[in-house]
């Protein structure tokens, strides 16, 4: 999933699209924040979901445009 995310981040990078009027970045830019689990009993669909969130705002916080995917 590390792989997919950071061709997603790329691909949107590569399409150019202009940003005006902002500070942050000429160009729009895309924070990916991923989660990767082998489910068991204990473990729901919203744990997994709160991994994913952590590493989005992680991956923003690094100064965005950054693609964040771990268990």
């Amino acid at each position: 999933l590390d792989v997919i995310g950071e061709r997603l981040r790329q691909a949107v990078l590569d399409l150019k699209i202009e940003r005006g009027g902002s500070a942050a970045a000429p160009h729009v830019t895309l924070s990916v924040g991923g989660a990767v689990t082998v489910p068991t009993k204990e473990d729901g669909l919203h744990a997994l979901i709160d991994v994913a969130d952590r590493n989005l705002y992680e991956a923003k916080a690094k100064g965005r445009n950054k693609s964040i995917v771990r268990e």
